[in-house]
Order: C-alpha cells, then sequence, then structure tokens
C-alpha cells in the first residue's frame, strides 16, 4: 500500500470519526431535550444488551476477514452465512428473554422494546461481510459516507418521532433504522456478494482467530453495556439515562480527537519502537499534545455543565450534572491512559493493553455491585475510578516494557494539568461570584470565553517555552490529518 493511499485511509477515518462524533452530540442534546429521563434510560438499558449480542452478530468475523494475509472467497461465503445464524440466534435470544428483562428490571415497557430492537441484529448481519470486505480493500471514502448517510438519516427519524410523543421508542426506531439504511447503502456499494458456499474448514480457520478477537471486544466493549444495565437494574432507568447521556456527550467529545491523533501516534510509536530513548521521548510527547487537546474540553464540560443542561437539554436533565461531571473527570484520566493503549499496540504487545482493559472491567463491575444505591453520584465516581486503574496500571507496565516512568509521565502531563486547574478555579470563581444571577446563554458564553483565556494564559505564563513547540506540533498535526 503506498504512502499516498495510506493517508487518504487515515484522512477519510478521521472525517468519519468527527463527522459522526458531531452528528451524534447534536442528535443526542436534540433527543435529551424532547425525552426525560426515564424514557431514554429504558431505551439505554435495551440498546446496551442489543450492542453487547451484535459483537457476537456482527463483529465476530470482522476483524479477521480485514487483517488476514490470504483471503478467498469461500472464506467470505462461510463467514457470511456463519453470521446469518449467529444473527438469528441473538434475535431469537432477545425475543425468548424479553419478559424476563421486564419482569427483572419492573419496566413492562422493556420487553416490546427489546422484541423491536432486536430486529437490528438481522440488518447488520446482512451486510456484515461486505462492510468488513470493503474496509479490507481501503474504500474508507465509501465507508465513510455510508456512515454518516445512515447516522444523518436515522437521527433524524429519531427527533422526528420524539416530537410526536413517542418517547423511548424514538430511540429505538433511531438504532433500527441506522441498521436498515446502513445495510440499503452497503449493498449499493459493495464489492462482494455472497453465495450459498460452506467450507468447515474455512470456518475453523476463520474461528480460531476470531475468537481472541472477540474475546478483547467483549473486554473493551462489554465494559460499558454490563456497566449501564447493572446500574439501571440497582439505580433505575433515570439513572441509566443519565449516564448514558453523560457517556454520549464526553465520550464522543473525546472520541473525535482520540479517532483521528491514535493511527498517527501508533505510526510513529511502530518507527521507533527499536530506539527506546526516542520512543520515550515521542511518548511523551504524545501524551502531553493528546491531554493539552482533551483536558481543557473534559474539564469545560465540568465548570459549565449547569449552563449547559438548562440551555440544551432542559430542566428534566438536572440531576445529571453530578454524573456528568465525574465522568468527565473519567475522561480526562481516559486521554491520559488512552496513549498507552496504542504503544502497547506499537511494539507487538496487545496483551498489556486487553490485561488493562480487563482490569478496569472488574473494578467497574465490581464496585457498581456493591456501592450504595442512595447516591446516584457513585455511578459516575465509579466509572472514573475505572479508568484511574487503567492509567496506574498502563504506567506500571510501560516502566516495565519501555522504561517509561512515574516522573516522565508527570513532567509531560504537568502543563495541560496546570492550565485545566487553573481554568477551572477562575471560571468556577467567576461563576459563584458574579454568573449565579444571569442568563443561561451568557453564563456559558461568559465561561467558555473566560474558561479559554485563562487555560491558553496559563500555559503561556507557566510553560512560555513550550507554547511554541505545541503552535508548531499542532500544525503538523494538522497538515497530516
Amino acid at each position: 500500500m503506498s504512502i499516498r493511499a495510506t493517508s487518504r485511509s487515515i484522512a477519510w477515518s478521521s472525517i468519519e470519526g468527527a463527522g459522526t462524533s458531531a452528528i451524534l452530540i447534536l442528535s443526542t442534546l436534540t433527543l435529551a431535550r424532547l425525552l426525560d429521563p426515564a424514557a431514554y434510560g429504558a431505551a439505554a438499558i435495551v440498546l446496551s444488551i442489543v450492542i453487547f449480542l451484535n459483537l457476537f452478530a456482527d463483529r465476530f468475523f470482522h476483524d479477521v476477514l480485514v487483517q488476514r494475509p490470504v483471503l478467498e472467497a469461500r472464506h467470505l461465503h462461510t463467514a457470511f452465512w456463519s453470521t446469518l445464524l449467529i444473527a438469528g440466534i441473538a434475535v431469537l435470544t432477545c425475543q425468548a428473554l424479553a419478559g424476563a428483562l421486564a419482569e427483572v428490571y419492573d419496566e413492562p415497557k422493556l420487553e416490546v422494546l427489546l422484541r423491536w430492537a432486536s430486529l437490528s441484529l438481522a440488518l447488520n448481519a446482512l451486510c456484515a461481510i461486505q462492510s468488513a470486505h470493503l474496509k479490507r480493500r481501503l474504500r474508507f471514502k465509501k465507508i465513510a459516507i455510508r456512515n454518516m448517510a445512515a447516522i444523518v438519516l436515522a437521527a433524524s427519524c429519531a427527533i422526528t418521532s420524539a416530537l410526536m410523543g413517542w418517547g423511548a421508542w424514538s430511540l429505538i426506531i433511531q438504532q433500527v433504522v441506522l441498521s436498515a439504511a446502513t445495510l440499503v447503502i452497503t449493498l449499493v456499494i459493495a464489492e462482494y456478494w455472497p453465495r450459498f458456499v460452506f467450507d468447515k474448514s474455512c470456518l475453523r480457520d476463520l474461528v480460531s482467530f476470531s475468537t481472541k478477537a472477540l474475546s478483547a471486544n467483549l473486554v473493551i466493549n462489554g465494559t460499558s453495556v454490563l456497566f449501564l444495565t447493572i446500574a439501571g437494574y440497582r439505580f433505575g432507568t433515570v439513572v441509566a439515562g443519565q449516564l448514558d447521556i453523560a457517556w454520549r456527550i464526553i465520550e464522543s467529545l473525546r472520541f473525535m480527537l482520540t479517532n483521528a491523533a491514535s493511527p498517527l501516534m501508533l505510526a510513529v510509536f511502530s518507527r521507533r519502537q527499536d530506539k527506546p530513548q526516542k520512543l520515550r521521548a515521542s511518548l511523551s510527547e504524545a501524551i502531553e499534545l493528546h491531554t493539552l487537546a482533551i483536558f481543557p474540553i473534559c474539564a469545560g464540560v465540568f465548570v459549565s455543565i449547569d449552563y449547559f443542561i438548562a440551555l440544551t437539554i432542559g430542566p428534566q436533565w438536572a440531576g445529571a450534572a453530578d454524573i456528568i461531571r465525574a465522568v468527565a473527570v473519567g475522561g480526562m484520566l481516559a486521554a491520559a491512559g488512552q496513549v498507552f493503549l496504542v504503544l502497547f499496540k506499537a511494539i507487538d504487545k496487545p496483551m498489556l493493553g486487553l490485561n488493562v482493559t480487563l482490569a478496569g472491567f472488574v473494578v467497574a463491575i465490581g464496585l457498581v455491585l456493591i456501592a450504595p444505591i442512595e447516591h446516584a453520584i457513585w455511578v459516575g465516581l465509579i466509572w472514573a475510578a475505572r479508568f484511574l486503574v487503567m492509567l496506574a496500571f498502563s504506567l506500571w507496565l510501560a516502566n516495565r516494557t519501555v522504561g517509561y516512568g512515574v516522573w516522565r509521565f508527570s513532567s509531560a502531563i504537568a502543563p495541560p494539568l496546570v492550565a485545566v486547574l487553573t481554568m477551572a478555579t477562575l471560571t468556577s470563581l467567576l461563576n459563584h461570584l458574579w454568573l449565579s444571577a444571569v442568563h443561561e446563554a451568557i453564563g456559558l458564553m461568559l465561561v467558555a470565553i473566560a474558561g479559554v483565556a485563562a487555560y491558553f494564559a496559563s500555559l503561556l505564563l507557566v510553560y512560555p517555552s513550550r507554547s511554541k513547540t505545541y503552535a508548531r506540533r499542532l500544525r503538523l498535526f494538522g497538515k497530516s490529518v
């Protein structure tokens, strides 16, 4: 693959990540304005189950089909029919257990919501292999356009449904329309068409790799799914809705930057893995620049969330403020730890990253099972604690593998941390002393202006020599993307 083709692939992947995240944020805020937390939480619980089963139905063969050095048509055909079988089992499972889910949560509407939401599993399965084939052939432009078009259509249908007063059904409709639109567009742009061929030897080859990839996906993606379902069971659908909206706001913002930066970090770390000193220097620089971009976003949400809620999603979500603040802190910890996960891939030790994620999984699920249910803030604090444990474990592993210790990490993270603490302190004082009585829109605008000014002023005053380096590196990053 040529450098030019690689650059185009990274560019379109970045465009897709930023575009889909922006669309999802706007649609999330609009839907939250139209729905109450209980309806949002009920749909979130149902969709979390569907998303979990989708790891089996849609993603089981994805990685092996994209990464396998030699791929024959019979592999694709076998994977297609196997995926349909898995999806069929998943749909039947949802239909059979829908009644039990409603009884466990004491929410009768969950039964019918799950029955209809499970249709997306079958729709996703019908185009899963074609999507993997497109990615293998580096058709990232087609994939990006398809995904953004499907998300826009699904969001439009969901908002229309919410305006008509359909409540939790709006989010279920969004999921089903998203899957249906993705299927239709994929069939138009597909470069592979299945035939009725099933090879047992091919299935064995594919499964041997896919089970390992599935295990990783279950740990990485299953944490949030299981966490939400347990939180919804113990704390109720209102808290589940508040947690889900916090994730959608914070994680979408963080993903827009992480999705663009991760391929570049992976390329740099891979080239320097045989040069320990340069690798450690690159790691420090990546941590500093990554947190430099994400810390002020999360801190901005933290200090302005009351204005933000009143102005965008409405007073019915006022109870979500503390959970969103805790998730924002978790987003900052995740931003610092994400660089280490990329490092472990670059030095060909992905199992270290999986172990880190597994540690976070154990902490999050264990604590949410025993947390006192009197205070919903515990849900957000536990989620933040998960990333704190992952960061500490990652740092310990990085020290053992590449000699990257606590002192180097502290030096790298100090500039954005000092700047963001200065920003948070000044904006909090401003809000407490002068802005408590102003209109929400004016308050949000003034807090944003003061926060940006305080952040950059503190960087210039405390770390003047690094400010020019930041500007130069960010310009290079922009050109590369």
